[in-house]
């Protein structure tokens, strides 16, 4: 396995694990900040996995603008 495969692998881990545990402290809170916050923190786990998986950076940057 070379080091490329290996980093995909692991970005695209550590970016489902910050979705879930953002997810879950937002189910948790009750401030409306803080829900704001974590949603943002949701998003840049989600913008790693679409780097990870995109095929060039500059489609990775651009589709979540155009989703939005």
């Amino acid at each position: 396995m070379d080091y490329v495969s290996l980093l995909f692998s692991k970005t695209v881990a550590v970016g489902f694990i910050v979705g879930i545990i953002s997810l879950y402290s937002i189910s948790r809170q009750k401030s409306d900040l803080n829900m704001i916050l974590l949603t943002d923190l949701i998003e840049y786990g989600m913008l790693v996995i679409i780097a990870a998986i995109g095929s060039d950076l500059a489609e990775a940057l651009i589709l979540p603008g155009l989703v939005v």
